[in-house]
């Protein structure tokens, strides 16, 4: 599944012609392909479908699934090239921090995105704790050799339990 998103989820049918609404949890839906896979919840058995998400004159966004009941079930989708600078939270998890003055200072154990500010929460031999993701902190990523490089100021740092 490391190759495939979730990116939203099924609501109720509406209408005559029975579009199901969609709630989407990422990314803007006219960067995300026609054809999606659904599953109950955990990823794990997924079926692919087609619909083609339409937006409406209020923001909300429908499609038509050639399944029979789509209802509540969750939508994951083939990954797409992201902007410079953007990530998928799955490829920061087991990055090695390397810190310009103090070198190795931990491995990112999860990714906080539901705060004002994105968090990488870090784990080393003696602790758990996490760094701000912004640009002042974090100077280069290379995911494909699992490394953030940063410039970790005093007082950045805050402790996890």
């Amino acid at each position: 599944m490391r190759n495939k998103v979730l990116v939203g989820k099924v609501g109720r049918r509406f209408g005559k012609e029975g579009k199901y609404r969609i709630y989407f949890f990422a990314a803007p839906p006219e960067r995300i392909p026609d054809l999606f896979y659904a599953d109950e919840a955990s990823g794990v058995n997924l079926k692919p479908v087609t619909g083609k998400p339409t937006k409406s004159a209020v923001g909300n966004y429908f499609a038509i699934f050639g399944e029979d009941n789509m209802t509540g079930k969750f939508l994951f989708a083939e990954r797409w090239p992201l902007e410079d600078g953007v990530f998928w939270v799955e490829d920061l998890i087991g990055c090695d921090v390397k810190d310009s003055s103090a070198g190795s200072v931990g491995r990112v154990v999860s990714v906080e995105s539901n705060l004002p500010q994105v968090w990488l929460n870090l784990k080393n031999k003696s602790r758990n704790f996490a760094i701000p993701f912004v640009r002042e902190i974090v100077k280069k990523v290379d995911t494909k050799r699992k490394i953030i490089f940063a410039s970790i100021p005093e007082g950045a740092v805050v402790d996890r339990v």
